[in-house]
């Protein structure tokens, strides 16, 4: 008897949670649906009611995160996407979005670090390239952005971006060639 109420117990244990995590599943699938409609608030919602369910599943906080960024909720997509990364670190997807959201931010320093780990986890990750290159001429840190795209020219050479975002840097040195030329002879 004590054999069959122990089995029945683990049963029924195993359904509840069983169900918790399909109530996750239900929530983050109606989340992705507002989401895919632009309903980034109801959204958000969805998806926090799928982590109360589950809060071991790295999907629910990355889409929470993404619709906290689409809504330029900037410090609360890094929040999410930071948990994505405690929860498993090798996701280099979650480093590039963190670092974007940093970005926008303001925290300069912690998005060049986030695509540098990005880097390290895919050396031919155009993206991250890219995103990092971007960064450093935002800061006007022209050498090390002609670094990085000419390396990802150099991984993916039908990248139209990384060719547009090239340009732009050397245009940007080419202006300041021009501004030191006509400093000089003043």
């Amino acid at each position: 008897m004590i054999k069959i109420s122990v089995i029945l117990l683990v049963i029924i244990i195993f359904i509840g949670c069983d169900k918790q995590l399909s109530m996750g599943s239900i929530y983050y699938t109606h989340g992705n649906e507002l989401y895919d409609k632009g309903d980034f608030e109801n959204a958000i919602i969805k998806y926090t009611s799928a982590i109360e369910y589950d809060s071991t599943n790295q999907n629910y906080y990355f889409n929470r995160g993404s619709a906290y960024f689409a809504l330029k909720k900037f410090e609360e997509s890094v929040k999410d996407y930071s948990k994505v990364i405690e929860l498993y670190p090798e996701n280099s997807v979650a480093y590039k979005s963190r670092g974007i959201a940093y970005y926008n931010t303001g925290q300069i320093d912690s998005a060049i670090e986030d695509f540098t780990r990005a880097l390290e986890f895919n050396v031919y990750d155009t993206e991250a390239l890219n995103n990092r290159a971007f960064v450093y001429a935002s800061q006007k840190n022209f050498d090390a952005a002609l670094k990085d795209y000419t390396e990802a020219i150099k991984i993916d050479s039908t990248n139209p971006m990384v060719y547009y975002n090239s340009g732009a840097v050397l245009d940007s040195l080419a202006n300041i060639q021009k501004q030191l030329t006509v400093t000089r002879q003043l």
